[in-house]
């Protein structure tokens, strides 16, 4: 990442000065990005904030305090001559000039037309073209500068001109491979650009959606903070509060709280939710179509964490149970696909030899109980996801306390043991290259431990995707291994006489659990969890012998 103190850009020497320091990279990539200037995003909000008369509710701090915003960018060859459509001017800076010119004028119809945008940003990319970057650097820093950054955010010009990045290759044929290269002169990457341009478009050409009563629930979910901007009598709602009436009340927590809406499944843990808790998890569960969006809402230690863990259990029994009341045959579960644009032609398009295909279960309703989790917040979804496997907080959370009686502290011993790798009875046979090995699995175990670097898990029950860099380190840590592990014939069969021996059990332990309902509320953590324990080997089965 060379730093440009000076337009004398020598390209030609700046890349062979870091091929010695990358010498297991000799391949260069075909293009050279130039990020010019920056300033803070704080100055940014610092700025626009003197002109908001209401500060009530303006958060603490807007981003991190390394935050910044590059002034403009472009891109050019290996010869530093520009490339054409390259050159990209911060939104945030034109949008901030635009503003300034609105209260110029003192008009209070302010608006951002992004035809004039692109049609600024397409008379300088005209400007650019066929011209060596030491040609024009100097003359478009001053002009961003003068026109977007002096007496806003700046004074004067800052000692560095910018920064200019690189891609290299490990040979010429991963060069030529990587046909999604990174763009580091891209200032417009967003996740939710180009979903809310296309929203935009169908919502003005009246043809957004189909109206069915999920999208009105979705779209009612979104609106609901206008609509109770306008009182609380348009919103429909249930307030759960002691100044609301004691009937209500009863039959709002007696319907939602009755046993039949209760979970099969449990995680594993020494203590139930709370009386709210349980109040969120049964209505988020519910598959009658009565809470198709639900929202929980709480600051920091309240407990939503908890209640999302109960859901994924609640999930993970509800789709076992359905897997083995659909599947007396796991194989006619799934439906087999071909990939359309894997580099493997001569295999279908296939991405790895060995998986010439992908697989989708066929019944819907067992696809209702998928969870994917989502955030703007990178690290909050990847928290959870890394969480949920490790053993460590599971074990802990299932240490009994000095006063407890001998019946829970045993109880709480067994439920433990079931998370503990070094007490599975699950014992399975690997064979690779003509060599055996046996290992313990509770679910998965050695696939989780690969995937997150030997962090002590007991099972691969969620995983974090998003990112390029997360995807690959799944298929290679997990959808590799697994299809090498169970590729022989011999090895799924078996697996398939051990997934019917599973079901048969299952299908005994459902009956008595419901029976259990029937006969009490207050069901043991115990009884919760041996049920889970059974639905995830049964579930495990199926995984193994597809």
């Amino acid at each position: 990442m060379p730093v440009l103190s000076s337009p004398d850009i020598d390209l030609e020497m700046i890349l062979e000065n870091d091929r010695d320091g990358y010498a297991k990279f000799p391949s260069v990539g075909d293009e050279i990005h130039f990020c010019l200037g920056k300033v803070e995003r704080n100055t940014v909000v610092d700025y626009l904030e003197k002109f908001i008369e209401d500060k009530s509710d303006n958060p603490e701090i807007a981003y991190p305090k390394k935050s910044a915003i590059a002034w403009c960018s472009f891109n050019t060859d290996t010869k530093g001559v520009y490339l054409k459509n390259s050159f990209q001017l911060s939104s945030i800076l034109w949008a901030v000039a635009k503003w300034d010119e609105s209260r110029a004028h003192n008009s209070h119809d302010f608006s951002l037309d992004t035809n004039e945008y692109e049609e600024l940003v397409g008379e300088i990319d005209e400007e650019l073209q066929n011209q060596n970057v030491d040609e024009f650097i100097s003359t478009i820093y001053e002009k961003i500068f003068n026109e977007y950054v002096k007496h806003r955010f700046l004074d004067d010009p800052q000692e560095s001109m910018g920064i200019a990045e690189y891609n290299r290759y490990a040979s010429e044929q991963v060069r030529d491979a990587d046909e999604d290269a990174f763009d580091y002169a891209d200032l417009g990457k967003s996740f939710f650009l180009n979903d809310i341009i296309q929203l935009s478009e169908l919502v003005q050409n009246g043809s957004f959606g189909d109206g069915n009563e999920y999208e009105k629930k979705v779209i009612e979910y979104i609106l609901a903070g206008y609509e109770k901007s306008k009182g609380p009598d348009d919103l429909p709602r249930t307030i759960i509060s002691p100044d609301a009436g004691k009937s209500e009340m009863k039959l709002f927590f007696d319907r939602i709280l009755n046993v039949t809406n209760s979970p099969r499944g449990k995680w594993p843990a020494k203590y139930m939710p709370a009386l709210m808790q349980q109040v969120a998890v049964n209505i988020a569960i519910r598959q009658d179509g009565d809470a198709p969006v639900f929202s929980v809402n709480g600051p920091p230690g309240t407990g939503k964490t908890t209640l999302l863990k109960e859901i994924v259990a609640s999930n993970i029994v509800e789709r076992a149970r359905l897997l083995a009341e659909n599947a007396e045959d796991p194989d006619s579960l799934f439906e087999m696909h071909s990939f359309s644009h894997g580099p493997l032609e001569a295999n279908a398009n296939a991405y790895y030899q060995y998986a010439p295909h992908y697989y989708s279960i066929n019944v819907d309703e067992i696809n209702n109980y998928s969870m994917l989790v989502a955030s703007c917040n990178n690290a909050a979804v990847e928290n959870i996801t890394i969480d949920l496997p490790k053993a460590r907080d599971i074990l802990d959370s299932l240490e009994p306390s000095g006063d407890d009686e001998e019946e829970i502290r045993c109880g709480l011993d067994e439920v433990h043991d079931l998370f503990d790798i070094n007490k599975s009875g699950d014992v399975e046979t690997i064979t690779r290259y003509g060599k055996s090995r046996e290992e313990k699995d509770i679910y998965f175990t050695r696939y989780a431990d690969k995937l997150l670097g030997g962090a002590d898990c007991w099972g691969l029950i969620s995983a974090p995707f998003g990112r390029k860099a997360n995807i690959r380190k799944y298929c290679n840590s997990v959808l590799k291994p697994f299809v090498e592990d169970y590729r022989s014939n011999d090895v799924r069969e078996q697996h398939k006489a051990k997934y019917l021996e599973v079901r048969k059990k299952s299908f005994y332990l459902n009956i008595n659990w419901w029976k259990a309902c029937e006969m009490s509320w207050n069901r043991s953590v115990l009884w919760q969890v041996r049920f889970l324990w059974s639905c995830r080997k049964m579930h495990q089965r199926i995984c193994h012998v597809k």
